[in-house]
């Protein structure tokens, strides 16, 4: 091949080009290429020196943005070599612990950061570490610059060479330090609440608003008899059927809830395990879900059997002291003061009505001859009879009391002159044929009635008065006689 100079120098350059790359790259190379073969060869070298540039342009572009993304985490991150070294720590975790770089890199992790009554389990657990070929989860506690420690959650992995051998470890961690107080808090909340839940007296429950028991705690398994809260829950499918004793008191209940979200001192009958009932006081909150609908009912119910059996004992001891305080113990109608009362009140009605209002004052004839011919007891067996013979005799809304001795005056409502003359006539004739039978045998009476009327205008002083007259003139007539004084 004949080369002019300048082809000459064109391929010397090109051909040491060639050789230093291909040097650079290990490749032999062959002096007895032809210019085209050389500068094709040139150009490949070319290439792959190209690409190599361009890969480690790209792994520098890695591991910047690697190194960038791991200062600006909010997570802590930190590499430690298998001298316990720190060879690097993130940005985050410095300024979270109050240090710089050059504080703690090259120095001993452990006494840089761990307390030291940490340490040397933490020691063991490195030691343990780095055998592991897998990605590893533990806590521990760290310290800051002035000493304050943090729990931190460490997601870490060793990283071995080629020859698997132990190159450094790296953890990624979070500050859980508030997570577990606020975990803390609430285990110890829940404990408190669990034991307030078994140990208070009164019966706590849950359940559902289709009607299920979830949850009771076990003072109202025992209020109801049973076992156990387990057995009471799942022997309770229907609470309307199987708790409630009058179904009304269960729909009440729901009403409530429903309208209010909660009841307050709602009191009702139960059935119990063995089938008796008792009376409770409800206490319940509905608990609503996010698209505001009842997800269940919470609350807590006392027995307050005892407390209704003494309140029933109260209404009817009242009861009776108000019967004694208004009627006559030995006959049971209306007491003196009683009767007057009553008469007030008809005249105040009548007069605002314009109805009628009569009276008659009854007088037993003879009636101390009863008493000395057959003695007291007797007497009082005649007037139970005779009060008992009005009694059947008057209609539901007339009254009748003991006036005197042997006295009774009668209060008849929304009378008529006719009414009123029929019906002390069959009072009268009712006394007559009445045969009393007493502690001392059979006894007849009869009874003198002085009857007035009213329509209102009238004090009860004065009509008892006009009564009286006319009872007297009864009394004169004969007895057994009705007289009337208009």
């Amino acid at each position: 091949m004949v080369l002019y100079f300048g082809e000459s120098e064109d391929y010397f350059c090109k051909y040491v080009q060639a050789n230093q790359v291909t040097k650079e790259h290990g490749i032999a190379m062959d002096k007895k290429l032809t210019y085209e073969e050389l500068e094709k060869r040139v150009q490949e070298l070319e290439k792959i020196e190209s690409e190599e540039k361009l890969v480690e342009e790209k792994l520098f572009e890695e591991i910047y943005f690697s190194q960038t993304l791991l200062q600006a985490a909010p997570v802590f991150f930190v590499a430690i070599n298998a001298e316990g070294k720190t060879i690097m720590v993130n940005e985050t975790m410095l300024h979270s612990l109050g240090y710089k770089q050059e504080e703690v890199v090259g120095k001993d992790y452990l006494t840089t950061f761990v307390p030291e009554k940490n340490r040397e389990e933490l020691s063991k657990i490195f030691d343990k570490l780095i055998q592991l070929k897998k990605p590893t989860l533990n806590e521990n506690f760290i310290m800051t610059k002035d000493g304050k420690e943090l729990l931190i959650e460490w997601h870490g992995r060793s990283i071995f060479n080629k020859k698997s051998e132990f190159s450094y470890f790296f953890g990624l961690g979070i500050d859980i330090t508030e997570r577990k107080q606020v975990e803390e808090k609430l285990r110890e909340s829940e404990e408190r609440y669990r034991s307030i839940f078994e140990n208070a007296v009164e019966g706590l429950f849950q359940s559902t608003p289709e009607g299920r028991f979830i949850s009771v705690n076990p003072s109202f398994a025992r209020m109801l008899g049973y076992a156990s809260p387990e057995e009471l829950v799942s022997g309770t499918s229907d609470i309307a059927k199987q708790y409630y004793v009058n179904n009304e008191d269960r729909q009440r209940y729901e009403q409530l809830l429903q309208t209010a979200g909660f009841v307050e001192n709602f009191e009702y009958r139960v059935q119990c395990k063995d089938g008796s009932h008792i009376w409770v006081s409800d206490n319940t909150r509905a608990i609503y879900d996010r698209d505001g609908k009842a997800a269940r009912y919470e609350g807590y119910v006392t027995d307050i059997t005892d407390q209704m059996q003494a309140k029933q004992e109260l209404k009817l001891l009242n009861l009776r002291l108000k019967h004694e305080a208004t009627h006559d113990p030995l006959t049971g109608a209306l007491s003196r003061r009683a009767i007057l009362d009553n008469l007030t009140k008809e005249l105040i009605r009548a007069k605002r009505r314009n109805t009628r209002i009569s009276i008659g004052l009854c007088d037993i004839d003879h009636f101390k001859l009863v008493n000395d011919k057959h003695g007291h007891q007797a007497g009082d067996d005649v007037l139970c009879s005779f009060v008992k013979v009005m009694q059947n005799t008057l209609r539901p809304y007339d009254l009748l009391g003991r006036y005197g001795g042997e006295e009774f005056l009668l209060v008849l409502s929304d009378s008529t002159i006719s009414a009123e003359e029929v019906l002390y006539e069959r009072l009268r004739a009712k006394i007559v044929d009445n045969k009393i039978m007493t502690r001392s045998g059979e006894v007849r009476i009869t009874v003198s009635i002085g009857i007035t009327s009213s329509i209102g205008d009238d004090t009860a002083d004065a009509m008892i008065a006009k009564a009286d007259a006319a009872l007297y003139r009864a009394k004169e007539n004969g007895r057994n006689k009705l007289a009337f004084a208009y």
